[in-house]
């Protein structure tokens, strides 16, 4: 990424607001399903609880990653391995 020139993000040239990348694998995961990867990742044998009487807020959570990808940058590690590296 030390090689990108800003200007290669700007894709509107009177507004540079939108020139944030994100980082993410592309591949969509529940917040669930992401708790407990978490939880069996890191070994924590307690319990997770969702309170489901509050909102369940935006139903996806997957990143665009097109800018990223069009910069010639893809993930090398995947989400549970990452989590791994990061518990150890």
């Amino acid at each position: 990424m030390n090689s990108i020139n800003f200007t290669d993000l700007i894709q509107d040239k009177k507004d540079i607001r939108n020139t944030h990348i994100n980082i993410d694998t592309g591949e969509d995961i529940i917040i669930k399903d992401l708790a407990t990867l978490i939880q069996n990742q890191i070994g924590f044998q307690g319990s997770i609880e969702f309170d489901v009487s509050k909102p369940d807020g935006t139903m996806k959570k997957l990143q665009e990653v097109s800018k990223l990808n069009a910069l010639g940058w893809k993930h090398k590690i995947e989400l549970s391995d990452g989590i791994q590296q990061v518990a150890n």
